[in-house]
């Protein structure tokens, strides 16, 4: 089968051919997840078990894409194919298999407070090599079957879409952004980069706090160390260093709605080259909950700084020693 000859509005789901390379996606998503489980969740290695970028991510990101391009293709089915949804689903579990980073050290000069130290993420990195790693593995599909399951054009939609996913900083907006993502990008593509930021807007306020409390726990290495130091009764922690760590959390949590905020004012623009239809109706039924997280992260700030220091660590997901 041509891939190019696909007739996005017709039942290409009736296909034997699709109903086999459906079957295939699963197999290719439950893979990443695995990898993912053993890599980043069940490493013997400690400091390589991360908080945000787990198998819950993961996930969550597969169903975002999932629900986007299900209303892309519900209101404009001359756009996009069931088959896809099922290629961007595949992108998207593979999003983040690897994960490499550096331990940054940043000298403290306050007096009594230790050096900190956080998680860098070799981003450029973990993206190509996610992608290397997708495309392997649909490439040994194809093998197994000695015939083409994934085609050609998939292969360069993969990685694109995965490395769409890159990401930058807009001090303007204060956000997160993805600079690979441009308004021409293929609709799979900026589908899986809006999902891989999109919790504040398609997931709600309860799912954002958690995950931005989650994507600090990782990033913090220190306060991981410190914590685990304390709990196998090997050191305290110092109330200046108490002081440095609640300073640190709140600021942390005061950002979060500033990011959804320009998450909220940028999707017009990450929208790209969709017609306007579509453009409002991802707006109004799937990115409908931006105004839940920023309420949602502002008010979680501002109880935070009433807390005591063990009761913020409880609030943001630390265990308790």
């Amino acid at each position: 089968m041509n891939f190019e000859s696909l007739d996005k509005t017709q039942g290409v789901e009736t296909d034997p051919e699709f109903e086999e390379f459906k079957t295939k996606v699963e197999e290719g998503i439950a893979y990443a997840r695995d990898l993912v489980r053993r890599r980043f969740e069940e490493s013997l290695e400690g400091e390589k078990n991360l908080e945000f970028h787990g198998e819950d991510h993961s996930v969550g990101v597969v169903n975002r894409i999932e629900k986007i391009l299900n209303k892309v293709r519900e209101v404009a089915p001359d756009l996009i194919s069931e088959r896809d949804v099922q290629l961007g689903r595949y992108a998207g579990g593979f999003h983040d298999v690897d994960q490499f980073y550096q331990r940054k050290e940043i000298k403290s000069e306050a007096e009594g407070v230790d050096d900190k130290a956080v998680r860098q993420r070799q981003v450029r990195a973990n993206e190509e090599i996610s992608a290397y790693e997708a495309l392997q593995y649909a490439d040994s599909l194809n093998k197994e079957e000695d015939r083409e399951i994934f085609f050609k054009e998939d292969f360069d939609v993969i990685r694109e879409a995965i490395l769409a996913t890159i990401p930058g900083f807009d001090p303007e907006n204060k956000t997160v952004i993805q600079p690979n993502l441009k308004e021409d990008s293929p609709l799979v593509v900026r589908a899986l980069a809006l999902a891989d930021l999109g919790t504040a807007g398609i997931d709600g306020g309860e799912a954002f706090v958690k995950e931005g409390a989650a994507l600090f726990r990782e990033e913090n290495l220190d306060i991981k160390d410190a914590l685990e130091a304390v709990a196998k009764g090997e050191e305290t922690i110092s109330e200046a260093q108490k002081e440095a760590f609640r300073s640190r959390i709140i600021g942390w949590l005061k950002f979060q709605p500033s990011f959804a905020e320009g998450r909220k004012a940028l999707l017009d623009h990450e929208l790209g080259n969709l017609p306007d239809e579509v453009k409002e109706v991802l707006k109004e039924e799937v990115f409908s909950k931006f105004d839940e997280s920023i309420e949602a992260s502002r008010e979680f700030a501002e109880k935070a700084e009433q807390l005591t220091f063990e009761e913020l660590l409880e609030a943001v997901g630390y265990k308790r020693a």
